[in-house]
């Protein structure tokens, strides 16, 4: 059953749209449970480097959105959900789909003097989804959401060799999803809450630093991002374990907004 048709009784989202530049170590050992030690030790830094590889090459184009490689990406992210055993969430298989039309302002209908224009021909986007159902039988119905997004800027003639791979942004967080994802589904023994493993289409842009033509997979630091990855696998583990459910920083007022939207949600 789709997520969005299941109630959400607590919800947390991780998100790794992380230039991986500096690691914060695990403050010591003796702070990770037993229990977790497993997850963490599945996480690979060759495994990343070699996702990298294939997401970030000049074969997918950039993962503009949308375009072809943008749907190659989408099916690699797919068969690694499935070689992992998620399950699906979405409502293709893995894939969530949309209209870019519908999405993208520029791509929406607009309307000349008082004739509008035709209606485009719908352009399919897809977000990748599969999830690891919770072992409690009350905590499996509240969801941790560990998500980056997978597209990029795609092709720029004229700057650099024309491809910006996006290698950091966010090919370094998309294949983090993957290996999060593998690490957790690996274990015999499930966490207590619900995880869901997500990668989106969000509309990248382009800056001036790692997000240029230069984004290439070489420039990665793997050992660092594995050690970053680590650090967000045992934040998971605690978070879908724990017996509080997940609140709101009612202090914080970036957190303001989407306080609001959940209070709104909750009263429907």
């Amino acid at each position: 059953m789709p997520l969005t048709r299941r109630p959400l009784q607590g919800l947390l989202g991780l998100s790794l749209a992380l230039p991986f530049a500096f690691a914060a170590p695990l403050a010591c050992a003796a702070a990770v449970p037993p229990a977790a030690v497993p997850v963490l030790d599945r996480i690979s830094a060759a495994s990343m480097r070699g996702n990298l590889s294939f997401l970030a090459s000049d074969a997918l184009e950039g993962r503009g959105t949308p375009s072809g490689g943008l749907d190659i990406a989408a099916e690699f992210i797919a068969s690694q959900f499935r070689g992992a055993g998620l399950e699906p969430l979405g409502d293709d298989g893995y894939f969530q789909t949309a209209d870019w039309n519908l999405i993208d302002p520029k791509r929406s209908k607009k309307e000349v003097g008082k004739t509008a224009t035709p209606p485009q021909a719908p352009v399919k986007v897809r977000n990748v989804v599969g999830i690891l159902r919770g072992s409690d039988p009350v905590l499996k119905d509240t969801y941790v959401l560990v998500t980056a997004h997978y597209d990029h800027v795609g092709l720029k003639p004229g700057q650099g060799d024309g491809i910006f791979n996006g290698a950091n942004d966010d090919g370094s967080g998309t294949v983090s999803v993957i290996e999060l994802a593998k690490a957790f589904a690996a274990q015999t023994v499930r966490t207590k809450r619900s995880i869901v493993f997500m990668t989106t289409v969000s509309v990248a842009y382009a800056f001036p630093d790692y997000h240029g033509a230069g984004d290439h997979r070489a420039k990665i630091d793997y050992e660092n991002m594995a050690a970053v990855d680590r650090t967000v696998a045992l934040a998971i583990w605690k978070i879908a374990n724990g017996k509080d459910a997940p609140k709101w920083n009612v202090q914080n007022p970036k957190a303001a907004k989407y306080l609001g939207i959940w209070q709104q949600r909750g009263m429907k």
